[in-house]
């Protein structure tokens, strides 16, 4: 579908010839863009995740959902709902193309020049897709990432959600692919074992994903990520010791004052 885009941007200026600093004022171009119409059997459905939805694709807070991952030119796709793009009377409704088009993300900062403001107006078209008529716009692979809160002994507790990108904190060990749910699960219980979270205990996912086409999962965590943040790593390492929370708390405080 062809579409005619307005973008502001900044244009420099000299008022005269005897100025020699610029000035900046406003202007707004349009631009012409495209975006991709297909059918359902061009864009497959890849992935089913159940359960706990991310922020901008869920209904409704608590779970209990179904998000359904397309797979199209080597990305992956989902539809938005209203609340992806702003604050609206029906955030739980699936936005539309002209919902799109009318709170279309551009930086908040404006462009400086027409050229850059083209340049936004295409980037802003490859992230939209239309499946027979209906919004798609791409998210990341889903990923298990185990994580614990507190200081253990259920003070807080052992989890593990479903993620679209990795958090630079994390080990690398705290992720799993979306075919790997039982190893997860397995980590999961050892974590919730050894900081006595028995509140966690036997363990169950709270979110699934059904993987329809293996051959769409790209990620390694392994591979890809790096090994978190070193502090965060020392607190994981002291409260899956075993030691109670005030004893946590108190090697937490002292690994603070070294910082």
């Amino acid at each position: 579908m062809k579409l005619q885009v307005p973008v502001p941007y900044l244009e420099s200026y000299l008022p005269t010839r005897r100025h020699r600093k610029l000035r900046w004022r406003d202007q707004t171009a349009t631009f012409n863009v495209t975006v991709p119409e297909v059918m359902q059997s061009e864009a497959p459905i890849a992935l089913i995740q159940r359960g706990w939805l991310p922020d901008g694709f869920s209904k409704r807070f608590g779970g209990g959902e179904r998000l359904q991952y397309r797979w199209w030119r080597k990305r992956l796709w989902v539809q938005p709902r209203m609340r992806h793009y702003t604050a609206h009377p029906e955030p739980n409704r699936y936005a539309t193309l002209q919902d799109a088009i009318e709170h279309r993300r551009f930086p908040y900062s404006r462009p400086e020049s027409k050229r850059e403001a083209g340049r936004l107006a295409r980037a802003w078209a490859r992230d939209l897709l239309l499946v027979e008529g209906r919004l798609h716009v791409p998210l990341g692979e889903p990923l298990f990432e185990l994580n614990t809160f507190g200081l253990g002994h259920n003070h807080g507790g052992t989890s593990v959600s479903v993620v679209n990108h990795y958090n630079s904190n994390l080990h690398r060990d705290r992720y799993f692919r979306v075919d790997q749910a039982e190893a997860a699960i397995q980590a999961a219980t050892r974590v919730a074992q050894a900081r006595g979270d028995t509140n966690n205990l036997p363990f169950k996912l709270d979110t699934t994903v059904e993987v329809v086409l293996p051959e769409v999962l790209r990620r390694n965590p392994r591979r890809d990520h790096g090994t978190g943040d070193a502090f965060l790593n020392s607190m994981y390492a002291i409260s899956e010791s075993g030691a109670p929370p005030a004893v946590v708390g108190l090697a937490g405080l002292a690994l603070a004052l070294k910082r």
